[in-house]
């Protein structure tokens, strides 16, 4: 099996993979939409994967060059903890003529406002090239974090089309990563998708890598303290995860919850224990929860109503 694992942050993921076996094609994804660095990703293409990802990378990294009369227009986005992920905030965009110049100035910001692990902001480079008739035609969308590229766009210009570009979704990541978890039903995990998407615990309900909706958690809601029922495979794991690129699955830095819960969040505490490791109680209770919510017509439940479930 090819080596993924400089590629997975989570130390208990990381280990477990290296026992178990994964299609060529499940590595290169996992590589592709990893949230590292563009060369690291590329460097691995080049040894393992395929020619046309490799090609695919390696003319995005070129493009981080600049020919006269190109340049690259610079915007910051964050989560928007008041709105809750559902759209993201982004500032006004500057212009530079090098990528040296808007490093610089990334990691100048990231100084001055005092970035760490927990700020949740990125960066967003377009790169613009002048087309016919004056009309600049957009080529690249590079996601940088803490100063680094690690995902891009890539669009395709048409005269034909009216709109300039036509986008293709290649390197931004991607929500849903089909890859097996060592974890049971009852653990708490931490959910780990910064600096799109803030840290959080949640408790596992389901297990099940047979197939990728088997792995199932009741999660807090940011907005407003109740829970929901989600997907972990599928990033299902806030009520409000963007619907525009880049993404970052949750496997990548899967891991056991370490520390205490908070008071808001003891539910999960009480939720792990009722479940115990015992499959058959994980799956009951996703089944009672859905059907609750259902009855309900709504997509969450209050804390009492799962207590109800927990004898």
């Amino acid at each position: 099996m090819m080596d993924v694992s400089q590629f997975i942050d989570s130390p208990e993921m990381r280990e477990y993979l290296k026992t178990v076996h994964l299609s060529e094609r499940t590595c290169e994804e996992l590589v592709r939409d990893a949230p590292r660095p563009l060369v690291e990703k590329v460097a691995w293409l080049e040894q393992n994967g395929s020619e046309a990802l490799a090609e695919e990378s390696r003319r995005a990294l070129k493009g981080l060059g600049l020919k006269p009369g190109e340049f690259l227009y610079l915007r910051e986005n964050w989560y928007d903890d008041e709105d809750f992920g559902y759209t993201w905030g982004a500032s006004s965009g500057v212009p530079f003529y090098s990528l040296d110049a808007a490093v610089r100035y990334i990691r100048q910001e990231m100084a001055e406002e005092e970035w760490n692990g927990d700020f949740l902001c990125w960066a967003q480079l377009d790169k613009w090239l002048p087309g016919e008739d004056g009309v600049y035609c957009l080529l690249y969308t590079y996601y940088l974090f803490r100063g680094e590229v690690v995902y891009f766009d890539e669009f395709e210009y048409f005269e034909q089309y009216p709109d300039p570009f036509i986008k293709a979704y290649n390197f931004c990541g991607a929500p849903d990563l089909n890859i097996p978890i060592p974890f049971h039903p009852g653990d708490i995990v931490t959910i780990d998708c910064r600096p799109l998407m803030p840290r959080k615990p949640v408790v596992l309900l389901e297990a099940d890598d047979s197939d990728c909706c088997g792995v199932t958690c009741l999660f807090r809601r940011e907005e407003d303290g109740n829970w929901e029922v989600g997907n972990v495979k599928h990033s299902r794991c806030w009520a409000g995860y963007p619907n525009t690129p880049p993404y970052i699955s949750p496997l990548y830095r899967l891991a056991t919850f370490q520390g205490e819960l908070e008071k808001d969040e003891r539910l999960i505490g009480e939720v792990s224990k009722f479940i115990d490791g015992d499959a058959k109680k994980g799956q009951d209770l996703w089944e009672d929860l859905n059907q609750e919510m259902n009855r309900l017509n709504r997509e969450w439940l209050k804390n009492e109503e799962i207590c109800s479930f927990l004898g």
